[in-house]
This record gives structure tokens, sequence and C-alpha cells, in this order.
């Protein structure tokens, strides 16, 4: 298990990495730290960069979550859809 300090380290990478993105879009952490809300056309493009996958892939192995939503706002994460679905 990542020592907090460290997962708060990869936290900072992940902000830094979105920071320098070229997006109008923002982006925000919650719960705690553990939740990242990022719009989905700008998830989408981080996702082209072999950095940010790595970076993904090690905030979520971390136990970090991301939460992605559209344009306009309106969430479109899992748990989202379960409650639809329920």
């Amino acid at each position: 298990m990542m020592q907090r300090s460290q997962y708060f380290l990869l936290l900072s990478r992940v902000c830094q990495f979105l920071e320098n993105e070229p997006s109008d879009t923002t982006f925000g952490i919650c719960d705690n730290a553990e939740t990242l809300e990022i719009e989905n056309t700008l998830l989408n493009q981080c996702r082209q960069s072999a950095a940010w996958n790595e970076l993904e892939a090690q905030f979520t192995s971390a136990g970090g979550n991301i939460c992605v939503y559209n344009a306009q706002g309106n969430p479109c994460s899992d748990w989202d859809l379960e409650e639809l679905l329920a």
C-alpha cells in the first residue's frame, strides 16, 4: 500500500500534467483527494499521451478514482449509471 505522502505526490503530478494540457476544460479533486473529476474530452485527449496513461495507471492502482463528466456537466461515471439502472 502506498504511503499517503507518496499518494499526494502522485496526485500533484497528475494535476501538473492536466494544468499543462492546452484546454479550456477544468478538472477537480474531491472525496478527500481520492477522486479526480475530469471532462470526457479532456480525458480522451490526455489518453493520447503515454505519460498520462502511466500516471492514470499509477493513480488508479494507488486507490484513486476518476469521475468522468460530459461538457454539459452531466456525470457519466459508473456510479451514476448504476443509479440510473436501479
